[in-house]
């Protein structure tokens, strides 16, 4: 069986989970990776990534790839505009990871026929593999170390997102558990408040016009704490729910795309 060309590949990403996950997933297929400065800005990237094309004659990388979110591609025109720019040069196949939505997505791919789009919510790792098999004629390898690498990545993976959708889980349920104590200890206020309007309802001096109008007060208040708790049962409805979804998940292994 043929060996699978190892590439270099460029990559830049701002979010630093994402990139040790796409550089992981990278060095998994034996690839080189070179990553942008950390806290350098995806303008300053390009441009640079630009100034050295034009002076060198070999290109810098076999692929690059380059994470963009649709905010930066449709506000920030100067970024688009670089991107275009190294493009242009033809050096190298770049791979974009956006966020973008489908229409948005098809706009690119009309101004820039020679981009290669992928979406990266989720990113899933054969996506990427196609994506760079498409652009760089280098198959995906199919070894059983890549494959044993990958369905490992992908367990460490789920047990991270698990993690940390539990303490999301946790930090509600608590967060709840307040607020209805908050709303318990509101509506015993309430029925002291009531309760005093109707002994002073029974004086001899009584304003009932201002009494009155505390009434409806007290009438509006019950109304919202009654809304309020609805809320809070229905939103703890939805996270066991969803509590219920995550022990499911809990100790099975993921679906390995790569197989």
């Amino acid at each position: 069986m043929e060996t699978p060309k190892r590439l270099h590949i460029g990559l830049f990403e701002e979010d630093q989970v994402m990139l040790e996950h796409i550089h992981s997933l990278l060095s998994l297929a034996e690839h080189t990776v070179s990553v942008g400065k950390e806290q350098e800005s995806l303008e300053l990237f390009l441009a640079k990534t630009i100034r050295r094309l034009k002076r060198l004659k070999a290109p810098m990388y076999d692929l690059l790839i380059i994470s963009i979110p649709a905010v930066d591609l449709m506000v920030r025109g100067k970024t688009f505009n670089l991107l275009v720019q190294l493009i242009s040069l033809d050096r190298f196949p770049v791979i974009l990871l956006t966020d973008a939505e489908d229409n948005d997505l098809e706009r690119i791919k009309t101004s820039v026929p020679k981009l290669h789009l992928l979406s990266c919510s989720p990113l899933y790792q054969y996506d990427l593999f196609q994506t760079i098999a498409a652009a760089t004629g280098t198959p995906t390898p199919r070894s059983l170390a890549f494959l044993r690498g990958i369905e490992k990545m992908q367990r460490e993976q789920l047990s991270r997102m698990q993690h940390t959708e539990q303490a999301w889980i946790n930090r509600r349920q608590e967060w709840l558990d307040q607020r209805q104590e908050w709303q318990q200890q509101r509506l015993e206020w309430l029925k002291q408040r009531q309760a005093w309007l109707s002994e002073q309802r029974r004086g001899p001096d009584c304003q009932k016009e201002w009494l009155d109008e505390q009434q409806e007060w007290v009438r509006q208040q019950y109304e919202e704490v009654e809304q309020q708790c609805k809320w809070i049962e229905h939103l703890r409805l939805w996270l066991n729910r969803y509590q219920k979804k995550l022990d499911r998940q809990e100790g099975q292994p993921p679906l390995s795309e790569a197989q």
